[in-house]
């Protein structure tokens, strides 16, 4: 019962912000495909999860990773909302910061880095430094909001970072 009922609240808001989700879907992938090609390289990866539940990775190994772990996520999130920005996590192979993702002053969800062969301590270690791509990656999204250079018709863009993915919201 929970489960359709949650479907049909899904797909309630959906109808309801069909628009600004196809709007921040496009915008998503279109960072996602900026970035990946300067960050996604050898054991780092990276994750982005809306507020829809939408999930964009750079590989099929992260989405992995995220379907096994999606309630930890799901918590990790709800700490970020709550304001404890730059959570340092393990999550299987990974060490993974997790903070809040935003373009143009608009929230639009989560960016997580998941770096693998590192344990959480070297991760919160070198937190300045991930800190810094979570912020350059906001930036990127600020830029291609502010240019309307999104590239994606109704919503969908075939491109480099195809790979999205919906999960039950909890």
């Amino acid at each position: 019962m929970q489960q359709i009922v949650s479907r049909y609240f899904k797909g309630l808001i959906m109808q309801l912000y069909e628009k600004d989700f196809l709007q921040e879907a496009c915008l998503i992938k279109e960072t996602a495909a900026k970035v990946s090609e300067s960050v996604c390289h050898g054991d780092v990866e990276l994750l982005f999860l809306n507020r829809f539940g939408n999930i964009e990775a750079c590989s099929d190994e992260v989405l992995d990773q995220v379907s096994k772990n999606y309630p930890l996520f799901n918590s990790i999130c709800e700490r970020i909302d709550d304001g404890d920005e730059s959570v340092v996590f393990q999550a299987g192979p990974f060490s993974v910061v997790g903070s809040s993702f935003s373009a143009a002053e608009s929230f639009l969800g989560y960016v997580f880095v998941l770096i693998g062969g590192i344990d959480r301590r070297k991760a919160v270690k070198n937190l300045d430094f991930i800190e810094i791509i979570t912020s350059q990656i906001s930036t990127v999204a600020s830029m291609i909001a502010r240019g309307g250079v999104c590239g994606c018709r109704d919503g969908v863009n075939p491109g480099v970072f195809s790979r999205m993915t919906a999960l039950p919201i909890n």
